[in-house]
């Protein structure tokens, strides 16, 4: 299980906490073993998306979830570093500047 999955996990599961939904006291657990029991061949949307070249769903998925965990005072650093570490490729691959 990579650790940075686990920490957007449970950055994800505060944010929407702080938004007023509920969860299982058993919800991340049960989203890991999921996640584990995927092929290792899986592939998100957004890698698919990335790999095509493609515009990428990010200001929608940690985009957004970093800016709610601001609005509410919640500390974001997994989601920052997907926002920062994607940025040059949202609007699909990046112009050759030579």
């Amino acid at each position: 299980m990579p650790e940075m999955y686990r920490h957007l996990l449970r950055e994800n599961v505060a944010v929407a906490r702080a938004e007023g939904l509920s969860f299982a006291h058993d919800h991340e657990a049960r989203h890991i073993e999921m996640f584990r029991n995927q092929p290792y061949s899986q592939k998100s949307s957004m890698l698919v998306d990335l790999e095509a070249g493609k515009p990428l769903e990010l200001p929608w998925l940690s985009g957004k979830m970093a800016a709610l965990g601001a609005r509410h005072g919640l500390k974001t650093p997994a989601n920052s570093a997907v926002v920062a570490a994607l940025a040059p490729f949202v609007e699909g691959v990046p112009n050759d500047p030579s």
